[in-house]
């Protein structure tokens, strides 16, 4: 797992040098960003394009993975509140210490699935909300990333896994996510409104 390597060579040479590191850990980021890059986020797109693309949406196995997610403004407040308290010295966790989850509500990848194809019929875009299963070795014909390759592994790791966190550490330093499920179920359409520009 590259960025997990990545990850705590950054924490093995802060500590040589005598730098503090912190990394904030996080799950599916979901509505759109304000950043000068990727304004949102990868998987949910994803699964559209490629439910597009096949006319059907695709769940990988059986979709019961559970995966943790945050809004991104509610991230961008955990990243304001660890800078400024590192500014002023205040009591961070670093080093071997210093990682940060900020999943502020879970999902499967069943539901996921099940929400983006209702949408999708909605919109006249399906004919069909029934979700359909692929094996593993079908995976990477069936799952549409824009930018970038990837193989059967890492989406297996995206799609067919657990990755459950919680953010005990963000939130003992001020942290208080505000937009919960109910932003979450919003975020499908705006998803599915930029896939449909990008394919413009």
């Amino acid at each position: 797992y590259q960025e997990r390597t990545v990850e705590l060579r950054v924490v093995d040479i802060g500590l040589e040098l005598g730098v503090k590191t912190v990394s904030i850990q996080s799950p599916v980021i979901f509505r759109k960003g304000r950043g000068l890059w990727n304004k949102y986020s990868i998987t949910i797109p994803s699964m559209i394009r490629s439910a597009l693309k096949h006319g059907q949406m695709v769940l990988i196995e059986d979709g019961s993975g559970v995966w943790g997610h945050v809004h991104v403004n509610d991230l961008a407040d955990l990243y304001v509140i660890v800078a400024v308290k590192l500014l002023e010295k205040a009591d961070v966790p670093t080093g071997k210490k210093g990682f940060v989850f900020s999943a502020n509500g879970e999902h499967t990848w069943k539901s996921v699935a099940q929400k983006a194809a209702d949408i999708l019929v909605s919109e006249g875009r399906l004919n069909t909300a029934v979700l359909k299963s692929v094996r593993s070795s079908e995976r990477p014909k069936y799952i549409v990333f824009e930018g970038f390759k990837v193989n059967e592994e890492m989406i297996e790791m995206g799609f067919a896994t657990n990755a459950r966190t919680i953010s005990t550490v963000g939130r003992s330093l001020g942290w208080d996510p505000k937009r919960g499920e109910e932003a979450w179920n919003r975020g499908f359409k705006e998803d599915f409104k930029a896939v449909l520009v990008e394919q413009k």
